[in-house]
C-alpha cells in the first residue's frame, strides 16, 4: 500500500522536493511514523519504487527478445528498447525518481538497491547479446542504460523547450539514437 500511494504521489507532486512521506503517509491513511517502520527514509522509499521500475523493465525487454526470432537486427532491437521504454509507466517516473535521490543518501540503500535489479539486468543482457550476434557480454546493459538515459534526456528537453512548430518527437529521436548506439556496438565487434 505505501508503494502504491508512494508512486501516486510522485506522479502528482510538481517538483521532487514537494514528494514527502508525511503526504504518502496521509494518502495511505498511516502516521508518518508507520511509514518510517518501513522504509528507513525518502530515499530507501524511491529507491524502492525505481528498483520496481529497472526490474519491470528488464523484464518486459527479456520477453520481448526472447520472443522474437533471432537474429535481431539493430534497427530491431532498437524498436524493442524503445517500444519498452515508451510504453512503461515506471519509466517515465525515472526522471523524478533520479533527481529526488542525492549523493549523501546510504551507501547501504543503494547497495540493497543494486542487490537486487543486477540479477535482472544480467538476464536481459545475456537474452539481448544472444538475440543480436556480435554483442559482447554487458552490451545488453549498456543499451537499456542508454536507452533509459536518452529517454531522460529527450523528455526533459522536450519539456523545457518552448513550444514551437519544430517540437521533438521523443519517440522517434529516441528510435534513431538506440539504432546508432545498437549499430556502433556491433561494428566495435566486427
Amino acid at each position: 500500500m505505501i508503494l502504491r500511494a508512494a508512486a501516486d504521489e510522485l506522479s502528482l507532486v510538481t517538483s521532487v522536493d514537494d514528494f514527502t512521506i508525511n503526504l504518502v503517509a496521509r494518502r495511505v491513511g498511516l502516521a508518518k511514523g508507520t511509514v518510517y517502520l518501513y522504509y528507513k527514509s525518502k530515499s530507501a522509499l524511491l529507491l524502492e519504487l525505481l528498483g520496481d521500475a529497472v526490474e519491470t523493465l528488464a523484464i518486459d525487454m527479456g520477453t520481448r527478445f526472447s520472443k522474437h526470432p533471432e537474429p535481431v537486427t539493430a534497427k530491431q532491437a532498437a524498436r524493442i528498447v524503445q517500444d519498452c521504454l515508451m510504453t512503461s509507466t515506471t519509466t517515465r517516473r525515472l526522471p523524478q525518481l533520479l533527481k529526488s535521490l542525492s549523493d549523501k543518501d546510504s551507501g547501504a540503500e543503494h547497495q540493497k538497491f543494486l542487490k537486487r535489479v543486477v540479477p535482472f539486468l544480467n538476464r536481459t543482457d545475456a537474452i539481448i547479446t544472444q538475440r543480436l550476434p556480435g554483442l559482447r557480454p554487458g552490451d545488453g546493459r549498456k543499451i537499456i542504460r542508454y536507452g533509459w538515459s536518452l529517454l531522460v534526456g529527450l523528455s526533459e528537453m522536450t519539456e523545457h523547450r518552448p513550444k514551437s512548430p519544430e517540437l521533438m518527437n521523443v519517440e522517434q529521436s529516441l528510435k534513431e539514437a538506440l539504432t546508432l548506439i545498437v549499430e556502433g556496438l556491433l561494428l566495435r565487434t566486427r
